[in-house]
């Protein structure tokens, strides 16, 4: 069972009064991604907090709030504009292709469903001429669009899907907007040298006209009875109705436009954004001035709510950034870097990605390492061709054994840089290029040490891209608009540049038999209209008869990937759309179709049990198909968080396996809403099912994994009934949401709360900032009132920064409303200076003999020491030694931080004795505990926890540095019918007292002396804590235990401390400063390395929203 201990899943830890939620049919889990490439279009439904964005055929809807991502829609061709509308139920987008498309579509918000098609085109004869539409805009409550082809106006009625009408603008660089007037619109265009602004009537009548205006027009926005006029050199003018100019506005300094940009007007009409390579981008029509905070910002910029207090800065992603402050908000702590270079080792149970490092993914089961070195191919199931960099330049190429990590062969001799490589079949031939030649190099002979340079016939090699044919005698690389072929046996070029010149290849593949080459073929044909368009073909060329034929004309989107079935006469293409083909060689009919990828597929394999297709497309995602059962097997993405990468599996039905260190990289969509991934993992979150889906034959370990799920399950007090059934589901809300604005200056927020069950009583609600729950853990009783509806008002104090304020009801039932995030910014004009409370508990010496330590005093001094030097004056330290911990004196700490404020941070540090009850209760120790009724004096954890909770501060962390820190599993323990109790020793003294061990264990335990134990593998409590989140609620703050429940916690006489202290205080030194998260990193990895493994620290609860400074 050893191989349990690789898995690196998500860790579970429970609060005990977790309550289930009833799921909703139509939620489903979401990776947070980013566009495949820049954004271009992009627009705002403040009403209902909708951003839209969009780049070539992808368009993906965020919600504002929360800076969450509600879906992704992929189009049929490039999109040329965008638009909401319909009061933001419906996204308008105008498609391009040359020669094939030319569409106004309309797809639903909520679901992302095509809706409508408005197709512009005319005709000539036979043939087609598709508008090129090239710009789209909207009034400003979305019931007209506005589309325009070159110098063709056309105007639509969105909501009823109508034409409305049509008409000749003056020039193709014409700029629209619509006017506050029904029958008007606003446009400036650039003709015989004057810049014209005109408003015009629905039929392109010229009503006023001006020419005013100094520049070229950039865009011209509406608003009210002004308009304004951006010029494409940065300059602003304001016009009246009459067309009169009434202020212009200057930017600051040389600027320039950021491409793909425009004008917008703030929803409350008080500010300008304008899109300036500068520092200034937002200007105070009331003020009339200039007033974000310097920033240089190079992309597109859309204000996302009514008073432009937030600006969305568009790349690739969303960032969300204050103009006033500079600040950049809602930080999302994880995203999705793609699974470059996938390959598949021969027996097929291991993937592999490459990007600078290796990732290997065991799809048996489950478990994920990673390398330093980039696997290129594999060999074996455990050889494979790597890339290493030896330095920013050179890469040294070798065959490695990848998990003993041992260089079986170096193949460079010299110092190059090796842009890529690839393997024969048959393993005898590595082919390579050099960055700085032309040359094609093969490596062959005993250990490869034969290397040959070939020169290259293939002009305008950008990127190495090579192939061998199915039997290894023949390779093929291409260029640009060329490919060429060489016979290694032959030792000469036998296809070059006169034999194929098109004007592009986009990819090629040998046939199964080896005797032609596939290829994608592009070249231009002149239409009826004498316009030029590309055609893409699918070309074969006949090695013997060294002829070329067309194979398959390709009507849809560009072919992008060709590969050709090993044994089976089957081809698949990968078009830049995302769609997938797998058809016959025979007749090239379609044996399997399916576009599930939102950008272009860069990668295809069939695995080794030949009917599996695997993709990996420019989203960043990776689809196992099986193509004879027309079956979706996996999905697959990387994601990176927390400093580490993993790799994240989805089944069809949205069960997913991911590693804890990305889960923020995951939440939950319904309709317009986000919702936190702990809101639903106990129920999406399945590795057995994950590893069902994957055909794994272990059965013992999926077994184990729904054993693992199910014990989640019982300790969440979850009935599972409630995943179909139509439970009861109470609903809560601020209703005041939509009047409480981001950006705030005060730090007291009045927040009305509603919440109701149609047909069960209340139980209790509660309000949570940040993860902390304002009322504490048990929130406000409303059992005792008997009533099925709460309406309340309350006033909550906010601390410096974002604020995520929550709320929900749970009914008598203990089922929970669904928490809908309320993101608020407190950004106060002086800063607070949170004080630092340290409360420490240590303990050496017991009124009981025989159980006295050494170094827990030491490590509680030294701690408080190491903290006052960072804090200075700032830190109140309290402190309880020896005979002075009692229960009563603990309990009385609490009176200290009731007087804290929202802004202080705590810490609570304990060293000592930890110890498990008969009954497995943990307790740590008190100087008169009685160690064999640790219930008699002793402190209970919950009580202990019970510090940080209902305080003031926000900022909370407690340290616990004793044995069985972490959860243990009562249920198991009780059923393996201990009898003795016995010091735990685990090969090491027990006591500190006259011994010369190094290492002294810090627990007594009831020790199991059965044969059967079942410690030496992992049970299913142990397998839920490595493969699930902790979703229990807590009191918000984190709590980090030196070791696991069944561990015990050492103390070494060579530190002079207990491990764990040993490793914060190690860390002190060498870091200035230190977030929670890091900390929880470093004490994890290096408490593993002084103890050998004996020891694994564990987070009993963790606060995942904020990661503020310890020190």
């Amino acid at each position: 069972m050893a191989r349990y201990l690789l898995l690196s899943f998500l860790w579970v830890g429970f609060a005990f009064n977790s309550l289930a939620q009833a799921p909703k049919s139509n939620i489903v889990p979401v990776v947070q991604s980013a566009h495949s490439d820049k954004i271009e279009f992009y627009d705002v439904w403040n009403e209902k907090h909708l951003l839209l964005t969009t780049s070539k055929n992808e368009i993906i809807l965020w919600n504002t709030q929360t800076n969450l991502q509600l879906r992704k829609i992929l189009t049929p061709n490039k999109i040329t504009g965008a638009v909401l509308t319909k009061n933001g139920e419906e996204i308008a987008v105008l498609n391009y292709a040359t020669g094939k498309d030319a569409s106004l579509r309309f797809y639903n918000t909520r679901n992302g469903k095509l809706t409508d098609t408005l197709a512009y085109y005319s005709k000539f004869g036979e043939s087609v001429y598709w508008k090129s539409l090239d710009l789209l805009v909207r009034n400003k409550n979305g019931s007209k669009l506005a589309l325009k082809a070159f110098n063709e106006v056309f105007l639509v009625d969105p909501i009823k899907k109508n034409k409305n009408g049509a008409f000749k603008a003056q020039a193709y660089s014409t700029k629209i907007s619509f006017t506050s007037q029904e029958n008007e619109l606003l446009i400036g265009y650039t003709t015989d040298g004057s810049n014209r602004l005109e408003i015009i009537t629905n039929d392109g009548k010229v009503i006023k006209s001006s020419t005013a205006f100094a520049e070229e027009f950039n865009s011209i926005v509406e608003g009210g009875n002004t308009f304004f006029a951006l010029g494409r050199n940065g300059s602003i003018t304001e016009f009246n109705h009459e067309l009169t100019v009434v202020n212009s506005i200057n930017p600051i300094g040389k600027s320039r436009l950021q491409s793909n940009s425009r004008l917008i007007l703030s929803n409350d009409g008080k500010r300008l954004i304008v899109p300036l390579s500068n520092d200034k981008i937002v200007y105070d029509l009331t003020q009339k001035a200039w007033i974000n905070k310097s920033r240089d910002i190079y992309e597109p910029i859309i204000a996302i709510n009514a008073d432009a207090t937030q600006l969305a800065v568009l790349s690739n992603a969303v960032d969300i950034i204050q103009p006033i402050t500079g600040n950049k908000l809602l930080i999302q702590n994880a995203a999705v870097i793609g699974l470059e270079g996938l390959r598949i080792v021969p027996k097929g149970d291991v993937i592999s990605t490459a990007n600078g490092y290796s990732r290997l993914l065991n799809l048996q089961i489950g478990n994920q390492i990673e390398k330093k070195f980039e696997i290129k191919e594999w060999i074996s199931d455990s050889l494979a061709l790597c890339f290493d960099k030896n330095g920013y330049i050179n890469t040294d190429l070798q065959i490695r054994n990848v998990y003993t990590e041992q260089v079986v062969n170096q193949i460079n001799k010299e110092e190059m840089k090796i842009e890529n490589a690839t393997i024969s079949p048959d393993f005898k031939t590595i082919a390579f290029s050099h960055s700085l030649t032309n040359k094609l190099y093969l490596a062959s002979g005993s250990n490869y040490t034969t290397i040959k340079a070939i020169n290259n016939p293939i002009n305008e090699i950008r990127y190495f891209d090579a192939k061998f044919s199915p039997n290894s005698d023949l390779l093929t690389v291409s260029g640009i608009k060329q490919i060429g072929v060489y016979d290694i046996k032959a030792n000469k070029w036998i296809l070059g540049a006169d034999e194929l010149d098109g004007y592009g290849f986009s990819d090629f593949a040998f046939t199964p038999d080896n005797k032609s080459l596939l290829y994608g073929y592009l070249k231009f044909e002149k239409n009826v209209d004498v316009t030029q368009s590309f055609v893409n073909e699918i070309r074969e060329f006949d090695f013997a008869t060294k002829t070329s034929k067309t194979r398959l004309k390709i009507e849809s989107s560009s072919v992008c990937e060709i590969i050709c079935h090993p044994k089976e006469n089957i081809y698949v293409l990968g078009y830049v759309s995302g769609l997938i083909e797998v058809r016959s060689l025979t007749d090239n009919s379609i044996i399997f179709s399916k576009n599930q990828h939102s950008s272009a597929i860069n990668g295809l394999a069939f695995h080794p049990n030949g009917r599996w297709l695997i993709a990996y497309a420019n989203d960043k995602i990776m689809s196992v198909n099986d193509f004879k059962l027309n079956k979706s097997i996996i999905s697959a993405t990387k994601l990176y968080g927390d400093n580490k990468a993993g790799i994240a599996l989805f089944t069809a039905d949205n069960y997913y396996m991911v590693p804890s260190s990305n889960a923020a990289g995951i939440h939950y969509v319904e309709g317009f809403n986000t919702y936190s991934f702990k809101q639903f993992d106990y129920r999406f979150n399945r590795p057995d099912k994950v590893l069902q889906s994957l055909g794994s034959p272990d059965t013992a370990l999926i077994n184990s994994y729904k054993k693992a799920y199910e014990k989640r399950i019982k300790k969440l007090g979850i009935d599972t009934t409630l995943f179909t059934s139509n439970y009861s589901v109470p609903e809560a809300d601020f209703i005041n949401r939509e009047e409480i604005s981001f950006e705030r200056r005060e730090n007291k927020l009045l927040l009305k709360i509603r919440g109701n069950d149609k047909n069960v009583n209340l139980d209790r609600f509660n309000v949570w900032i940040n993860e902390v729950p304002i009322y504490g853990l048990k929130g406000v009783n409303l059992r005792t009132a008997r009533r099925k509806s709460v309406d309340t008002t309350i006033t909550v104090i906010l601390a410096a920064g974002d604020n995520k304020i929550e709320t929900s009801v749970i009914n008598t039932n203990g089922i929970e409303s669904y928490r809908l995030p309320l993101m608020v910014n407190y950004n106060p004009t002086d800063k607070p200076n949170g004080k630092m409370y340290f409360l420490g508990v240590g303990i050496n010496n017991f009124a009981q003999a025989g159980h006295n330590l050494q170094w827990s005093v030491k490590d509680i001094r030294d701690l408080a020491i190491k903290l006052k030097e960072k804090y200075l004056e700032n830190i109140e330290i309290d402190t309880l030694f020896d005979d002075k911990v009692t229960i009563e004196n603990i309990l009385a700490l609490k009176t200290k931080l009731k007087k804290s404020e929202v802004d202080d941070k705590v810490i609570i540090a304990y060293s000592g004795h930890g110890l498990l009850s008969a009954s497995y209760d943990y307790f740590l120790s008190t100087y008169d505990i009685d160690f064999n009724k640790p219930e008699k004096n002793g402190m209970a954890y919950d009580s202990f926890e019970d510090l940080v909770d209902n305080i003031p501060a926000r900022q909370k962390l407690m340290l616990i540095d004793a044995c069985h820190s972490g959860e243990v599993d009562k249920e198991e323990l009780q059923k393996m019918n201990k009898k003795e109790t016995v010091l735990a020793t685990i090969g090491i003294e027990a006591s500190a007292e006259g011994t010369k061990a190094d290492a002294t264990g810090k627990g007594v335990v009831v020790k199991n002396l059965s044969k059967n134990s079942k410690l030496g593998m992992k049970n299913s409590f142990e397998l839920m804590q490595d493969l699930f989140a902790n979703i229990g609620k807590g009191t918000g703050a984190t709590i980090i235990s030196a070791a696991g429940g069944m561990q015990y916690a050492l103390e070494k006489n060579s530190l002079k401390n207990g491990v764990f202290t040993y490793s914060i205080l190690e860390y002190m030194k060498e870091t200035k400063t230190v977030g929670i998260k890091k900390l929880k990193d470093r004490v994890n990895d290096r408490v593993v390395e002084l103890t050998a493994g004996l020891q694994q620290p564990t987070s009993r609860s963790e606060n995942t929203v904020i990661d503020w400074a310890v020190w």
